[in-house]
């Protein structure tokens, strides 16, 4: 007989029933991670990009019902700052392991984040996966990771959730939450303008009297163009994508990557296609105002195989440890 391949053992399948409530929109998070483990009773790191094949949903009520599959931001940002604050959760963790003379972290030591801060408290935060006809799986152990954060004098640390998107919560430095890509954008070096020429440049005498474009109309265009036009990179030099408190210019909910519409009056179904996710985070959103009464969706999540223990995924930027 053959060996098993990892592919073979590894149930790659999750069904969730999302209560969608009365009428309106309503949020749905989940962390692939904490589901992956609980399916296939080993453990999966939440420091990494998961890469789902497809979404499924359905609903039996004929309801019309608007879907937005959102996730976190796929940028190089979102990776440092996941990088950043890993990394400084570690040192606390360590220290206080030094303190104990462990040389090893316990077996399911790991970094957990929120995607942000309305996951830590929305009642619609991890449903259960679910059988056929319902039945809930089994949890194991799944917290959030927190900061410690010393406080002036002999006053006790302040404990503080650890999510991604958004803005802290607390004033400093007592903060209840922390936000990964706003401590980011507090830290970043903001660009300059490159090329950085004197103000004064078209009037040059050296642009006048150039040889190889006797016309000075042009020359002096064209220098006032170099002195004034993309002085600045592409995108906000000071503000990071994500970070801060949401509105006009701070995309700071989850990002939205897939939409789906269960229509009403029979077609009952909607998919998505395949995409990644940060962290196995995933935000589903919910609109179904036309509904009268409370309403439920299934989910099916299918995640494609690979090398992470029978699923394709990578580590963040320093993570997967």
């Amino acid at each position: 007989m053959g060996m098993v391949s990892i592919h073979d053992s590894t149930h790659r399948f999750l069904r969730l029933l999302l209560d969608t409530g009365i009428d309106g929109e309503d949020a749905h998070y989940l962390d692939i991670a904490k589901y992956l483990s609980e399916t296939n009773r080993r453990t999966y790191r939440q420091g990494m990009t998961y890469d789902i094949a497809n979404m499924t949903f359905h609903d039996s009520s004929g309801n019309e019902t608007y879907i937005k599959v959102c996730t976190l931001p796929r940028t190089w940002a979102c990776q440092a700052a996941w990088k950043r604050g890993f990394q400084e959760w570690m040192k606390q963790q360590r220290a206080a392991m030094d303190s104990l003379n462990i040389t090893q972290a316990p077996t399911w030591h790991d970094f957990k984040i929120y995607m942000n801060a309305d996951m830590v408290t929305d009642p619609d935060t991890n449903p259960s996966i679910t059988d056929m006809e319902g039945n809930s799986f089994p949890e194991g152990d799944w917290d959030y990771s927190t900061f410690e954060i010393p406080q002036d004098g002999s006053t006790d640390p302040s404990e503080a959730t650890i999510h991604m998107m958004g803005n802290n919560a607390g004033a400093y430095p007592s903060y209840t939450k922390v936000c990964l890509l706003k401590e980011f954008n507090k830290r970043i070096n903001v660009p300059q303008e490159d090329p950085n020429i004197p103000a004064a440049s078209d009037e040059s005498v050296w642009s006048l009297l150039s040889a190889d474009q006797p016309d000075v109309e042009v020359i002096s265009e064209v220098v006032e163009g170099l002195e004034t036009d993309n002085d600045f990179p592409p995108y906000h030099s000071s503000d990071i994508p994500g970070a801060g408190t949401s509105g006009a210019g701070k995309p700071s909910w989850p990002w939205v990557i897939r939409e789906a519409c269960i229509e009403g009056g029979g077609h009952h179904m909607a998919a998505t296609g395949q995409f990644s996710a940060p962290c196995g985070l995933v935000c589903i959103e919910t609109d179904h105002s036309e509904a009268t009464g409370d309403n439920t969706v299934g989910l099916t999540i299918e995640l494609v195989p690979g090398d992470y223990k029978g699923i394709s995924a990578r580590p963040m930027n320093g993570g997967g440890y």
